[in-house]
């Protein structure tokens, strides 16, 4: 009995040391992303523009052109048939392949996503920064010959760290890790994610400085009657977050499914349209958070604000859909403030008296984006906390992101932006009790703590 306990404990010891090490590898693996970001951008939109508007200030619809060209031809070099990237892939081999993730995604996720946000791709970090830590997880799991569960706990560990690391927001990329990616909450596995999550972010702040995304200090609300206002906007945000989802999905089937023309027509047709948008509307390009800081000073007018949530949709569905490679967070932070400035528009128009700052509408309307889509309410009030630094407005963010939440499970039945084809493909089931946990995968976590 005793040598038992003695070989767990040295079991335990050994699965959390490997997390700390996971921890410095996504740390060091955001770090890296987000300069290739840096590098990329510049290499586009300094030197390769400053080139091309010797020609003609028209020349910039080439750079994205260029760009997705670029990341199409990477990708089809580096990825095999039927090889897939981003979280979902993380989310796939966790269902199938029991967290093990090949050793050359990793590097191919890095380069392909920071070139297609260096151009101006209508994506975000967290997509590929939750698979580079997952692959750096995944990788060290094997190489110290982990079983099925640790396994597949070390891949998490890893996607808890490369999101909280690449927002500095650690207790998010826990949550998520478990929300999200293992659709599963447990104890003991939730202490090894925060060992990852707590390196990985430190070690970011440490290099890249201790920034909040969001600084939303200022940002008060009004008297009681105003949470239904919230509720509401949880309801209407849901309903955006839900059409985000379906079209990503059905833009995604529909081009995949056009084989008539070569296949580098595609990535070109999305360049053109990504180039148009760099000519006559650059707001929705690229990550897009220093339109969220002008959001917030309301910069924008009613009208602006709601057009810019309609074409950041549209953006970020042909960056995606016509070979771009990027995460969907990013672009959903953006489209959730520009839907909450437009809405605070809206309220303090007709009721001046009980509205509060813009900036809680704006932290609220991201909450409801990411409750509908993600089907993940709590990633959605911890990071609104986490990336605005600012406790004050969580319980609009909380009614607000649980309403959304309710609706997008209603009409997605079940589905997120990140499971929606894995549930059609039937690698992994819709949770039709939303009450009861229950474990839906091949494994099973509750015996990590027997």
């Amino acid at each position: 009995m005793l040598n038992n306990t003695r070989e767990n404990s040295c079991i335990e010891i050994k699965l959390a040391l490997l997390c700390v090490l996971v921890g410095i590898g996504a740390g060091l693996g955001a770090v890296i992303f987000r300069y290739s970001i840096e590098f990329f951008h510049e290499v586009m939109w300094v030197h390769l523009a400053g080139f091309l508007s010797g020609f003609s200030q028209w020349a910039i619809i080439f750079i994205p052109i260029i760009g997705m060209f670029v990341v199409w031809l990477f990708l089809g070099a580096t990825l095999r048939k039927g090889e897939g990237h981003g979280v979902e892939e993380v989310m796939r081999s966790i269902s199938l392949n029991d967290g093990r993730i090949s050793g050359k995604i990793t590097p191919i996720e890095c380069i392909a996503s920071s070139f297609c946000m260096g151009f101006g791709g209508s994506v975000g970090p967290e997509g590929p920064m939750i698979q580079i830590g997952s692959g750096v997880g995944s990788f060290i799991g094997q190489v110290f010959n982990l079983e099925q569960r640790k396994l597949v706990l070390i891949t998490a560990a890893g996607a808890a760290g490369g999101l909280g690391a690449i927002f500095n927001a650690p207790i998010a990329g826990v949550i998520f890790a478990m929300e999200a990616v293992l659709e599963e909450f447990n104890t003991k596995g939730f202490c090894y994610l925060v060992l990852s999550s707590v390196v990985a972010t430190q070690i970011t702040k440490s290099i890249l400085g201790n920034k909040v995304l969001l600084e939303m200090q200022g940002a008060v609300w009004g008297q009681w009657p105003e949470l239904i206002i919230f509720a509401l906007m949880g309801i209407i945000g849901g309903i955006v977050g839900v059409s985000f989802v379906l079209l990503l999905n059905k833009a995604g089937s529909f081009v995949s499914s056009i084989n008539s023309v070569p296949g580098y027509v595609k990535p070109i047709c999305g360049g053109i349209i990504l180039g148009l948008f760099a000519l006559y509307f650059p707001v929705v390009l690229g990550e897009g958070y220093e339109y969220i800081n002008m959001a917030m000073g309301l910069r924008f007018t009613m009208g602006m604000f709601f057009l810019i949530v309609l074409l950041k949709i549209f953006a970020t569905v042909v960056t995606l859909s016509f070979g771009g490679s990027g995460g969907v967070f990013a672009p959903s932070l953006v489209i959730g403030s520009m839907f909450g400035g437009g809405v605070f528009w809206l309220a303090s128009s007709f009721l001046p008296g009980i509205v509060g700052s813009p900036e809680t509408y704006i932290a609220v309307g991201v909450a409801t984006i990411l409750g509908s889509a993600f089907k993940s309410p709590i990633t959605a009030i911890i990071m609104v906390m986490e990336i605005t630094n600012n406790y004050a407005i969580v319980l609009p963010v909380m009614i607000a992101s649980v309403c959304a939440t309710l609706v997008g499970w209603a009409l997605l039945r079940g589905c997120s932006i990140y499971n929606i084809r894995l549930i059609q493909e039937g690698i992994r089931e819709v949770e039709t009790d939303f009450w009861v946990p229950r474990s839906r995968s091949p494994y099973n976590y509750q015996k990590m703590s027997q």
